[in-house]
């Protein structure tokens, strides 16, 4: 597959979430828990939320990943009472971007893209990764019409 690629200032987020270690085998599984709970935890506290669920990767260690999952909220709580919960931000700069298309199984290729990309062109990675699901399979359940942007925060050489 083909990626267009290109550097899109983000805006700053403030990410409700839920942070796990798995095996990369088990991540489908793992995102089916965490995305529910932390929408969930957000519906029943009155959080209104600021777009689609995400998922940040903060360490690559295979067979293992390190991930954060939740959704973007507008206003970041003053606590949080839940044992899992967290709240963070998915931070403003400049990132290399693009759209996947297709089944989540094929989203390690636009990552790879993304990371020639940014080596190609001069820039250097600021921080983990981060894909947005912009659509939603309960919606439409062909995988075919899935579309992930994928976010890797840069900064120019």
């Amino acid at each position: 597959m083909s990626y267009d690629i290109k550097i899109d200032p983000q805006d700053e987020k403030v990410f409700l979430y839920i942070e796990r270690r798995v095996a990369q085998s088990d991540l489908a599984s793992a995102f089916g828990e965490m995305l529910p709970a932390a929408y969930s935890y957000a519906m029943a506290e009155g959080m209104t939320l600021k777009g689609p669920p995400c998922a940040r990767y903060t360490e690559f260690a295979p067979p293992h990943i390190t991930v954060q999952a939740g959704l973007p909220i507008a206003v970041a709580p003053t606590s949080v009472d839940h044992d899992e919960i967290k709240v963070g931000t998915l931070p403003s700069g400049d990132a290399a971007v693009t759209v996947h298309r297709g089944a989540y199984e094929g989203l390690s290729d636009a990552h790879k893209a993304v990371e020639a990309w940014i080596a190609e062109h001069g820039h250097t990675v600021s921080g983990p990764p981060w894909e947005v699901y912009l659509t939603d399979p309960s919606e439409f359940p062909n995988p075919v019409h899935w579309q992930t942007l994928v976010c890797w925060p840069v900064q120019s050489a």
